[in-house]
């Protein structure tokens, strides 16, 4: 019979046989894995946007443009009422009944550098010898004959039909008179009460003096109308 092995060296023969040899472990190694702690982000400080200035040129650049802005208004406007467009008010009673005291009349300025308003017009125009412009009614052209008789008035020898001017009233004869070359012959519609071309203080006015031709009534609003 064989010899008998002790169980405990049969053992540890066995273990020897299957043990292997393992690489030695460093100590992190060893130690269980730990993630890093991560660090609480930062809190950023707001950042507080300074005004920003504007710069004196920028000021200066904008104040000039609205004064340059402004002084062309002033200058259109001039011009305007200089060779275009005025407003005059009428003053007194000698237009009636087509125009009323304290009216406002747009008159119109560039026709009359090339011809005159067509007669029956209502004009605007100066007298020689008095301040202030007069609106009338344009009778007669430079070398008309014009003349008054039994409240009508005959021009170049034809009695003139004026629905403008109130039947009822009666007014003093003119003799004939021809109307001299550059003068214009004016007369109100209340022919009672009118200052016009047939007192000797006036007479017949120099074209030089008119105005221009009324347009349109603009004031009051409730009497906004064209002028025919």
């Amino acid at each position: 019979m064989g010899k008998k092995v002790p169980e405990e060296q049969f053992t540890s023969r066995v273990q020897k046989y299957h043990k292997k040899e393992l690489p030695a472990q460093t100590p992190a190694e060893a130690a269980p894995s730990q993630k890093p702690e991560k660090e609480p982000p930062k809190k950023e400080k707001p950042v507080k946007e300074k005004p920003v200035k504007e710069k004196p040129e920028k000021k200066t650049s904008a104040a000039r443009g609205w004064v340059i802005t402004i002084l062309l208004a002033i200058v259109i406007s001039l011009a305007l009422r200089i060779f275009v467009f005025e407003i005059v008010l009428v003053d007194g009673d000698s237009m009636l009944p087509t125009l009323n005291s304290n009216q406002r009349v747009v008159v119109e300025k560039v026709s009359r550098y090339f011809s005159l308003p067509r007669r029956g017009e209502i004009v605007i125009t100066r007298y020689p010898n008095l301040p202030g412009y007069y609106v009338k009614r344009l009778i007669g052209y430079p070398g008309d004959t014009v003349e008054i008789k039994d409240d009508a008035v005959i021009l170049n020898g034809t009695p003139l039909q004026e629905p403008y001017t109130d039947p009822n009233e009666s007014y003093a004869d003119m003799p004939r008179i021809t109307v001299p070359d550059g003068f214009i012959f004016v007369m109100g519609d209340n022919r009672v009460k009118s200052l016009d071309s047939r007192s000797a203080s006036v007479g017949p006015v120099p074209i030089d003096e008119l105005l221009g031709e009324g347009l349109l009534v603009i004031w009051p609003f409730d009497q906004i109308r064209w002028l025919v």
